[in-house]
């Protein structure tokens, strides 16, 4: 269905391996790439010893591609500008978001981050398409990957752990924010 890169922060990846539900990701991409600041910070949130194995076990199949950041690489250079607020008024945000936006613009590809209010001036002055975990259980209960009871089961069990969602229900999401999301978020999305 996608056939730029994808290019996941922290948080918009986590959210789908806290509930063991990364199936959908598979589903959607061919590949996700992390980049080596947002890898970082995953290891620090997979303190659980099933996380952490479940978290390399989906590295080791080679779906997930961490990806190092060479300091004289154009992606680092675009890192540090947006990291230390050189883009945006000097807002600071996370190396997570900022590695994934850097690798997103340079490769004209995908970002998927939760963080909205990190991200979203970037997405506006590049023209990116944008992917949060919203987004993705949306598009996947539109491609018939997950049924209208899954959907809702994922959000919960998000929610339940403690994940950020723009909304109380999947149904409500799906009624009231996803229009607007997706003419907003997915352009250019192949």
């Amino acid at each position: 269905m996608f056939k730029k890169q994808i290019f996941y922060d922290t948080d918009c990846f986590f959210t789908f391996l806290v509930i063991d539900k990364v199936f959908i990701l598979k589903k959607l991409f061919k590949e996700i790439n992390i980049p080596k600041p947002a890898y970082d910070e995953l290891i620090l949130l997979c303190n659980d010893p099933m996380l952490k194995k479940s978290f390399n076990d989906i590295i080791s199949s080679g779906f997930v591609k961490i990806i190092n950041m060479d300091i004289f690489s154009e992606e680092y250079t675009k890192y540090k500008c947006i990291k230390n607020g050189y883009w945006d008024n000097f807002k600071v945000v996370g190396k997570g978001e900022a590695a994934a936006l850097s690798y997103a613009i340079v490769n004209d590809g995908i970002i998927a981050s939760n963080n909205l209010s990190d991200v979203k001036s970037y997405v506006k002055k590049f023209n990116l398409t944008l992917l949060t975990s919203s987004m993705i259980i949306a598009i996947s209960f539109e491609n018939q990957i997950i049924t209208e009871k899954e959907a809702n089961s994922i959000w919960n069990d998000m929610l339940n752990k403690k994940r950020k969602l723009p909304a109380n229900s999947f149904l409500e999401y799906y009624k009231y924010i996803f229009p607007n999301d997706s003419q907003q978020y997915l352009k250019n999305i192949s």
